[in-house]
């Protein structure tokens, strides 16, 4: 008796080409996965970055905030960053977007951005007052 232990031509021609089709539909989402994965760090920076300004603008008291917009670029964790830091503006205490002169409770806007994978920014708003 004669037995066949292999595969033919035929069949290994065919198994690559379906193999030729299918595999780069399952490979494709796993490439994109890992080429982003830096993505959650680059906003994990960002929102440290943001935070940290903010940190330090309640520290320095609703006297001392700046009277201008300010803009820095940062380098953390060897990628750079653009910081930038609204003017504040005097908010009404009942509707927080309506300018206020004296209202004692300043609205402050700071955007962190990354030019290839956060071009829109992360964006922290928050309110710093006089009052206790």
């Amino acid at each position: 008796m004669f037995v066949s232990a292999g595969f033919t031509l035929l069949e290994i021609v065919v198994f690559l080409t379906i193999a030729g089709i299918v595999l780069p539909l399952i490979i494709a989402p796993f490439v994109t996965a890992v080429t982003r994965s830096e993505d959650p760090e680059i906003v994990l920076a960002a929102n440290f970055l943001a935070s940290q300004r903010y940190e330090s603008l309640l520290g320095a008291g609703y006297f001392s905030l700046p009277t201008a917009a300010q803009t820095e670029t940062i380098t953390l964790n060897s990628q750079t960053f653009t910081r930038t830091t609204s003017a504040p503006v005097e908010v009404d205490g009942n509707d927080l977007t309506t300018p206020l002169s004296g209202s004692g409770i300043k609205r402050v806007t700071i955007t962190v951005t990354h030019t290839q994978k956060l071009p829109s920014g992360l964006v922290i708003t928050g309110l710093v007052s006089n009052r206790l």
